[in-house]
């Protein structure tokens, strides 16, 4: 648009700016990054989910998420999946705030969620081994559903 003082013009301008914000959800499980999938991944502003109607914020297979922002303001990043404690990594703020004024890339979180696993191991039905008699050793391995790690110990 050109505009000089011979013809002057009233114009609107719409700001049609749009901005990504991106990120990956990863566990630490015995050494291994593990991604964590399913994670929904809100977008507050004044407390409001703003993303609430979409699924871009939902982390795919490998963990990442992106949600795409349209009104430059200061947001806040929750992710949430039940039972799960995360905390920011990455380029995330500790306080999870930030300002939409630009793309904002590996904005990223942590699973902390820890699991505790207690037991016993008994003889079989018809075993003549007590409660309080040796019956050897028992080798148990633990993995997760997509088998991003393996934990095997014994008793």
């Amino acid at each position: 648009v050109t505009v000089n003082s011979s013809n002057p013009v009233d114009a609107d301008f719409t700001d049609i700016s749009v901005f990504t914000v991106s990120g990956n959800i990863k566990q630490f499980v015995a050494g291994d990054n593990c991604n964590v999938a399913g994670v929904k991944v809100d977008l507050i502003f004044n407390g409001q989910v703003v993303n609430q109607f979409d699924n871009l914020g939902i982390t795919d297979e490998n963990g990442n998420y992106a949600i795409t922002v349209q009104s430059e303001r200061t947001y806040t990043l929750e992710p949430k999946l039940e039972g799960r404690t995360f905390l920011p990594a990455g380029n995330t703020p500790t306080d999870r705030t930030f300002v939409a004024d630009s793309d904002k890339l590996n904005m990223d979180f942590e699973d902390i969620t820890k699991y505790s696993l207690q037991g016993f191991v008994l003889a079989g039905a018809g075993s003549a081994a007590g409660c309080e008699q040796f019956m050897g050793t028992a080798t148990i391995t633990l993995t997760d559903e997509e088998n991003c790690f393996e934990i095997t110990g014994t008793t």
